[in-house]
């Protein structure tokens, strides 16, 4: 049995163990209170709707059943944030030791490296710790290149059947991923060096394999219009940034320190574009890359996730380029070297994914929930245990950015969510923007305490005074 079996589940442990610690200790994210809805309407309603406007493929949501069937949960307010995230760890583990899968084409030490920086890395460990759809698609991007790599060195049906199934569900886990499967997918049509074995035939199988997949999950009528909309979307966004922006997020020196995910990996891939350069796997991997790298810098749509992708693919040739330089070095020279990696690149790990999660001069944590939502939440139980009855407290939510606030305020069953001002006000309990205030009648009437979303967001939490002019609480 090759020693790559044995370690995968080593590396998948050690990825796990990882990830768990204070799972709910991060403030939820947009996106991910936007999923949590969107898996509660699925567990109402008996399975997932996929619509191209408001969200991503359903594969995630799939997964993100299982955990909360076997807990009993049914609707958002049974929700806790950690139940939701272990989905997405767990798929970020299996990521990390799924690398091994490519010591056949790499080498067992540039694999076995990969997979720790995979393991470890600041950006791999951040998202596979947030409830979105990232950690699923680099695990399937994973199995997509090893899949690749063996059909194109054996070049049988099944391998070509497993890379079109594996390219249907990376699609359908975000859409987006299918400019990653052509950008990936490419290199290995292209004839470098004298082992590749991919026939045509097969690839026309592979493509109506993966259509079928797409069609199968997100619904021949929302093909086009998922298209057609997130080509906008990507064109032109509330998300828009210069080219040269994911230098500024990983490549900066200042902030929370160097990023050594990518400060080590840029010229490591150099050194092994420069050992490996008549190696077709290095190659593949160097195309895959800059395409992708060039793709989403000269798309004007840019959040720092979206470098996942290809920063696996940079993971992967700073492995080999690592191997290079210690091809013919001692083993214990080795050890301490990998070792020597993985600490610069824990220290990483605990600046931007532990001790400054949600600081704003942090890039992976792109509009990050404030910490004070916290406060908010507190203030408004506190409001509410005043009440006769907190179970019938109404709460009003006015204003034109009011997310987190439906997953902070999930508890609460009397609640309403307004862009305009209603008519009528019969909350005991008001949350509303700064443009809001102005609109509200008998406004003296109320005591209101700002509090920031999201960077930028305010949010006022307002409650009636009594005839005293104390505030009720």
């Amino acid at each position: 049995m090759p020693a790559r079996v044995l370690l995968l589940p080593v590396i998948f442990l050690a990825a796990l163990l990882l990830r768990l610690p204070g799972l709910d200790s991060r403030p939820f994210h947009v996106d991910e209170a936007n999923n949590a809805f969107i898996l509660e309407e699925a567990l109402q309603q008996g399975g997932f709707h996929y619509r191209p406007s408001e969200h991503h493929g359903p594969t995630l949501f799939y997964l993100a059943e299982l955990p909360c069937k076997i807990l009993g949960i049914q609707s958002a307010a049974e929700m806790e944030a950690w139940a939701l995230r272990v989905v997405p760890v767990i798929c970020g583990a299996l990521a990390a030791a799924s690398v091994l899968l490519l010591a056949p084409y790499l080498s067992n030490f540039a694999a076995l490296t990969a997979a720790l920086i995979v393991t470890v890395g600041a950006m791999f460990h951040y998202y596979s710790r947030t409830f979105i759809h990232e950690s699923l698609l680099l695990l399937f991007t994973v199995w997509f290149l090893a899949s690749l790599f063996r059909w194109r060195g054996r070049g049988t049906l099944r391998w070509a059947l497993a890379s079109g199934l594996l390219a249907g569900l990376m699609v359908a886990t975000k859409e987006n991923a299918a400019v990653s499967v052509i950008l990936i997918g490419a290199p290995f049509l292209l004839p470098l060096g004298k082992d590749s074995k991919i026939r045509m035939p097969q690839l026309l199988a592979a493509g109506i394999l993966s259509l079928a997949v797409i069609l199968l999950l997100i619904g021949p009528d929302n093909l086009w219009q998922a298209i057609a909309l997130h080509t906008r979307r990507g064109l032109d966004s509330g998300h828009n940034w210069p080219w040269y922006q994911f230098l500024v997020w990983f490549g900066s020196w200042r902030g929370l320190g160097l990023a050594w995910d990518f400060w080590l990996a840029v010229p490591l891939a150099v050194v092994a574009l420069y050992g490996h350069r008549r190696s077709a796997p290095v190659l593949i991997l160097a195309l895959g890359f800059t395409g992708l790298f060039l793709f989403h810098c000269l798309l004007p749509y840019k959040t720092p996730w979206l470098m996942l992708e290809p920063m696996l693919l940079l993971s992967l040739l700073a492995a080999a380029g690592l191997n290079f330089l210690l091809a013919k070095r001692p083993a214990v020279l080795k050890a301490l070297t990998v070792a020597l990696l993985l600490a610069l690149l824990c220290s990483e790990t605990w600046q931007r994914s532990f001790h400054n999660q949600v600081r704003v001069d942090n890039p992976l944590a792109y509009s990050p929930t404030d910490p004070q939502t916290a406060d908010l939440v507190r203030q408004v139980d506190a409001i509410a245990n005043a009440l006769p009855d907190k179970q019938q407290a109404v709460v009003q939510v006015i204003g034109y950015d009011y997310w987190p606030l439906p997953w902070l305020l999930r508890k609460y069953p009397n609640k309403g969510f307004w862009q305009e001002p209603p008519e009528q006000w019969p909350g005991e309990i008001l949350l509303c923007g700064p443009e809001t205030i102005g609109w509200i009648p008998n406004a003296r009437e109320w005591q209101f305490t700002p509090y920031y979303l999201r960077p930028g967001v305010l949010i006022f939490v307002g409650s009636k005074l009594n005839r005293t002019g104390r505030e009720q609480r």
